[in-house]
């Protein structure tokens, strides 16, 4: 028998009899809590195959790891804390309320959700699907208000799963605003994974990322809705299976979350539903951001934007743009620091000298994108850009006699609110949730402009009377019509527009049949369509994307890789901002024709005294282009080729988008592997340095071609401007190859079966 001896007398031994009891009573409170913490720790709900182990925790059900069974690594922070799947936010009016997979947040208090129905279903062929409802929730008094469901769609031999959402909204008061799905938080480690993001000229690597990245489809800022993050051998692939392009923003946050957030039909009205639009994919695999592109293709060519096939099969696609080999920019010297368009003008009769000068030198197709052609001040009185200044028209006569593709700017998005006639365009632009136009202003001498609704057939006569004036009357043979690429789809609010308020797939739609009015004018006239940037959805009715950005270090050729045989990326631009030397010059641009742009959209500044070799450069790539066109036009970008011997880097300046002075470090050899549509490879090598450079590499030829025979031989060729010679054969499909490239040389090589 135990026996206790309490201090004290009366009063005192009964007090600390109480406090013993009480420290009691916490330790067994603290034992259960940690058991309990222990036991909701355990996942609800597990989805795994050979490849990928997705778990859903107790309770909320959200995503609290995702694991990498190949290399054991868990994507998934879980640290104690529960994890988000989705987030919905309600509107009744302008008044807010959130839900998500953890609580409903009413006001004064959270009421905790429990799913009705989470369950695995197994199918026949092996794929397991995950299934999670919520039903059963009160929400403003309003009883069995809403029906969330949730399904993860995993095959049997991938790690890359199918989420859907769709969300039966019964509510007579509130109506959806926004779906953030998928939600997952304590998503990836910060500082030790490399994310690939196809967007701007193509695409952009942050090495080890610690920063944001915002997420704005379709526009300049998000190209083609997918990305990649790898660490080590463990990827992450995601991509919204979206084929109407319907508008979708989001952000990679390292070490916290990553959501995409998306738009119901009818924002804000009570009873809006979002239904099951399209899946994401969502996983993990081995590999790089190379083969997520290549994986994202297989999808993507399959969709409306690449329907009339690749470049060489368009007969909508005129064979200018498929010929050009550099192109100028003339009008607004964007190559200087002329934030507010302040730069000394040149003169009609300058510009066509400058141009026909430039031309005879390099003797090779170029195509020139004009802005202020026309009579107004730059970003005022859109759209009325007629009539052009004086002596235009008769300049573009004379270029275009010449071959010279003359593509003057036209914008696509917005109208001048301050315009005489604005009342007429008013009741066709974008109206916000209250009514009111949507303003902007792009610098201290733009107008107020508002942004017109794609969906209205009188905005599209609007362009589609100065498309047919400028192709017809003045003779320009391509049109750039400004920001239709570049731009999110706006929120349009307006009932009387026919479309669904706020979200939809309207905008994309609007724009496709906008862009087929203008194609209908200019395509018979031999004209080009060019937009600016780079958004996937439209490229079946345009003939290019303005690839204007200047060169980052970190840039890499994203979007080429899946679409560089469908549509034509116009531009390789540098600027003279500082004074860029001959060799930071020659850096970029040799990395812009490897890649596949059309090099160029600078002002003729380099083809001026003292810029000698940026102009003889700038030829050279001309030449090549048009020498090496069955790949870098018509062909495939496969793969970029890694060298087996260590290869010196080159460090210059380059300026950013932002007008940013930055040091640039790149490889003094890079190179490339091209496949054209007569299954030949090609390779394209360039040494960007003063010295001559050695790369040692291999083609591994079974990566790129299928059905090869055992006895298949293969022929080297090499490409030059004026000819092309055998240089070697080879009986292994793995073809080694140790090349010395001298200073500034471009080399490129066709491997062919004999």
């Amino acid at each position: 028998m135990k026996v206790t001896t309490y201090v004290g007398k009366g009063k005192n031994a009964y007090l600390i009899k109480r406090i013993k009891m009480k420290k009691q009573i916490l330790i067994l409170f603290a034992t259960l809590t940690i058991v309990l913490v222990a036991q909701n720790k355990k996942p609800a709900l597990i989805l795994e195959n050979k490849f990928v182990r997705f778990e859903f925790e107790k309770g909320s059900y959200g995503l609290s790891a995702m694991i990498d069974k190949t290399t054991n690594i868990n994507h998934i922070a879980n640290k104690g804390k529960q994890h988000l799947l989705f987030q919905i936010t309600m509107r009744n009016g302008l008044q807010e309320e959130k839900i998500n997979n953890i609580y409903i947040q009413k006001p004064f208090y959270k009421f905790y959700m429990f799913p009705v129905k989470a369950e695995i279903n197994k199918q026949p062929d092996g794929t397991q699907i995950a299934i999670i409802e919520w039903n059963n929730f009160e929400f403003w008094k309003e009883k069995n208000v809403m029906g969330i469901k949730v399904t993860v769609e995993l095959p049997k031999n991938s790690g890359i799963a199918k989420w859907r959402i769709s969300i039966d909204n019964r509510s007579n008061i509130w109506g959806l605003w926004t779906v953030r799905f998928p939600d997952f938080t304590e998503f990836i480690t910060e500082g030790e994974y490399d994310l690939a993001i196809p967007l701007h000229n193509g695409g952009k690597l942050y090495k080890k990322t610690i920063t944001e990245q915002p997420l704005s489809y379709p526009s300049q800022r998000w190209a083609s809705q997918f990305f990649a993050l790898s660490k080590g051998k463990s990827s992450i692939y995601y991509a919204a299976l979206d084929g109407s392009g319907r508008r979708k923003r989001g952000a990679i946050i390292p070490g916290k979350e990553f959501y995409i957030t998306q738009y119901p039909e009818n924002m804000a009205l009570p009873g809006s539903d979002y239904k099951d639009y399209f899946p994401q994919a969502f996983g993990v695999y081995q590999g790089n951001w190379i083969d997520a592109a290549k994986r994202y293709r297989k999808w993507a060519v399959k969709q409306r934007w690449t329907e009339n096939g690749k470049k060489s099969h368009r007969k909508d696609m005129p064979d200018i743009i498929k010929n050009v080999a550099l192109w100028f920019q003339v009008g607004k010297n964007f190559d200087t620091d002329d934030i507010d368009n302040a730069a000394v003008e040149f003169t009609i009769n300058e510009i066509e000298t400058d141009l026909l000068n430039a031309e005879k030198r390099l003797n090779v197709p170029i195509g020139v994108h004009w802005y202020k052609w026309h009579k107004i001040p730059y970003d005022t009185y859109y759209p009325h850009f007629l009539p052009g200044v004086d002596g235009f028209k008769e300049a573009v006569k004379n270029l275009t006699d010449k071959g010279i593709l003359i593509m003057p700017y036209i914008n696509g998005l917005i109208a001048d609110y301050d315009n005489p006639d604005a009342e007429k365009f008013i009741p066709y632009c974008v109206k916000d949730i209250t009514g009111a136009p949507t303003l902007h202003r792009y610098g201290k001498t733009s107008g107020r402009l508002v942004a017109m609704c794609p969906t209205q057939t009188f905005w599209h006569n609007q362009i589609a009377g100065l498309v047919d004036t400028l192709t017809g009357e003045y003779g320009v043979n391509g049109i750039y019509i400004d920001q239709i690429s570049a731009s999110t789809p706006k929120l349009c609010f307006d009932k009387t527009h026919g479309h669904p308020l706020g979200g939809g797939a309207y905008w994309v739609e609007g724009y496709q049949k906008f862009l087929e009015k203008m194609k209908k004018i200019a395509s018979p006239r031999g004209a080009i369509l060019v937009s600016e940037s780079t958004a996937e959805p439209y490229m079946n009715k345009l003939d290019g994307f303005l690839t204007w950005h200047e060169p980052e270090e970190n840039d890499i050729p994203m979007l080429q890789m899946v679409y560089s045989d469908y549509t034509n990326y116009v531009g390789g631009r540098v600027s003279n901002i500082p004074p860029i030397s001959d060799k930071a010059f020659i850096m970029a641009e040799a990395r812009f024709f490897i890649w596949g742009f059309q090099n160029g959209w600078m002002n003729p500044w380099f083809m001026k005294p003292k810029h000698e070799k940026k102009a003889d450069y700038f030829k050279k790539i001309g030449k090549y282009r048009v020498a090496a066109r069955k790949f870098v036009t018509y062909g495939e970008l496969m793969d970029l080729i890694k060298p087996i011997n260590k290869i010196p880097t080159v460090t210059d300046i380059w300026v950013n988008h932002n007008r940013k002075v930055k040091k640039a470090t790149i490889p003094s050899v890079l190179g490339a592997i091209w496949k054209a549509e007569d299954g030949s490879l090609g390779i394209l090598l360039v040494n960007v340095d003063d010295n001559e450079r050695e790369i040692e590499y291999i083609v591994d030829i079974n990566k790129y071609e299928t059905n090869i025979k055992p006895d298949t031989r293969f022929v080297i060729k090499k490409i030059t401007p004026e000819k092309i010679v055998i240089i070697g054969k080879s009986n292994n499909t793995k073809i080694k190859r140790n090349d010395k490239i001298k200073p500034q040389e471009i080399l490129v090589l066709e491997i062919t079966r004999e």
